[in-house]
């Protein structure tokens, strides 16, 4: 770590918060196992002011990284207890900012935590400047929490009650369960048109229906009935699903809409990779052609 702040302050407050993380945050609270990785600081002494200074050092500490020796290092500007406008804070200079350097761009914890951690001591220096009070530092950082609930509804016994807290989870799992919803009928429907296509070439079932009709209402006839066994799918699956639903509470997390729009978008889905299904049972003689042009 380089600190080029007046003092090296950040240098001082940013290893009181590595020890307590390295002695408390980092182990398990009821196991006690180390469950976080343990960071190691080491001071570097900031090169002179010179642009030229300051780039052979970036350099040096560079060459480190390359050899093993560090994960990374990070340099404070001088200029980090200055309060800045917003329009400064969009385009401020390096003296005024924190400044990262690894070749490890996955390892995100350290960076994440340096950064938290130096904003947080800046804050509370920057107040101390402008004459806030050490003790009411930790009260007017202290940020509101913001609780995600239901709506509120009205039981049958005419009474109005408060939904419980509504879960992260349930934001993440609804989308993904209709994503898998429209996957599994794609894959049900498309598939076994290429199969079936397949199966009267073969059988030379083919050859009588194209005495009877023209190959685009054939092939149109085979897309169309399986869209609508595809939709009567759908309407199975999320008949069940908002059932299901509404009795553990969640219907309202799902609105009419969206179940409108995921019909519209299944159908869309199963004309498009059923059409292309088609195509490759129509262009191939056996299965092992048709395996090979799924690929693409």
């Amino acid at each position: 770590m380089v600190d080029r702040t007046p003092g090296g302050v950040m240098w001082v407050q940013l290893s009181l918060a590595l020890g307590q993380r390295n002695s408390v945050m980092i182990y398990d609270r009821e196991t006690h196992k180390q469950v976080e990785p343990k960071f190691i600081l080491e001071k570097i002494a900031p090169s002179p002011p010179e642009a030229e200074s300051i780039e052979k050092q970036r350099f040096e500490l560079s060459e480190r990284v390359r050899r093993g020796e560090l994960s990374g290092f990070l340099e404070i500007g001088t200029d980090v207890l200055q309060v800045l406008s917003i329009e400064e804070t969009r385009d401020a200079p390096e003296e005024s900012a924190i400044r990262y350097q690894s070749n490890s761009p996955t390892d995100i914890e350290f960076r994440a935590w340096a950064d938290q951690m130096i904003n947080k001591a800046v804050k509370q220096r920057r107040l101390e400047d402008a004459g806030v009070p050490g003790e009411k530092l930790t009260g007017l950082l202290q940020q509101v929490p913001l609780i995600d609930k239901g709506l509120t509804r009205r039981t049958a016994a005419g009474k109005i009650e408060d939904v419980s807290a509504q879960t992260p989870t349930i934001a993440i799992l609804v989308p993904i369960g209709l994503a898998m919803l429209m996957f599994l009928i794609v894959v049900v429907s498309a598939i076994p048109m290429m199969q079936g296509v397949l199966e009267e070439k073969q059988q030379r079932i083919a050859e009588v229906l194209l005495a009877s009709v023209r190959p685009f209402q054939l092939m149109s006839g085979k897309l169309l009935g399986m869209v609508a066994v595809s939709m009567t799918m759908v309407l199975v699956y999320l008949a069940g699903a908002y059932f299901t639903a509404s009795q553990m509470g969640f219907a309202q997390y799902v609105s009419i809409s969206t179940l409108a729009w995921f019909g519209g978008l299944a159908i869309l889905s199963v004309l498009m990779f059923g059409s292309l299904y088609i195509a490759v049972g129509a262009s191939c003689t056996d299965l092992k052609e048709a395996q090979a042009l799924l690929l693409p």
